[in-house]
């Protein structure tokens, strides 16, 4: 991914974006789930640069908002939205983090923003996210440590 990044951003310019793997339903490998801001990356220029590290050509590329279903759908693994779909047993939870080096989303430094559209580290990002979710009856996000192996409302 880091390199495939680096290819991207020379043939489309700057941009900001994260990410996160998830094994394939049937266990045939593994896909990518990623959300870019930036500059516009043709679905033909992903396809092509992805197959060139490795990753198959099969790429889709949609239009997101930050506030949409779709934005938590691609993000269910990392609990961002309706909660961690393949952390219901705790070997699923381990499965998703080996996938991804321990890590819930890879993001490049500046993807975060704050409420008002300002960069900002993680933490505050997802301070922000609370904030909302608080706001629309949603819910609030919840720290969960490794060794906890589930979370009672």
């Amino acid at each position: 991914m880091k390199l495939l990044g680096h290819r991207l951003r020379k043939s489309v310019g700057p941009f900001e974006w994260c990410w996160h793997v998830e094994p394939n339903p049937k266990g045939t490998g593994h896909h990518v789930h990623a959300w870019q801001r930036g500059s516009y990356i043709p679905q033909r220029t992903l396809s092509a640069l992805a197959a060139g590290e490795g990753m198959g050509r099969v790429c889709d590329v949609r239009r997101w908002r930050p506030s949409t279903r779709a934005t938590m759908y691609g993000v269910k693994l990392a609990g961002v939205g309706y909660g961690l779909k393949l952390a219901e047993a705790r070997e699923s939870l381990e499965l998703y983090l080996g996938c991804n080096g321990g890590r819930l989303v890879h993001a490049s430094r500046g993807f975060w923003l704050d409420r008002e559209g300002q960069h900002c580290g993680q933490r505050e990002a997802m301070d922000a996210w609370a904030k909302r979710a608080e706001e629309s009856g949603r819910g609030e996000w919840q720290l969960v440590r490794r060794s906890v192996v589930g979370v009672a409302g």
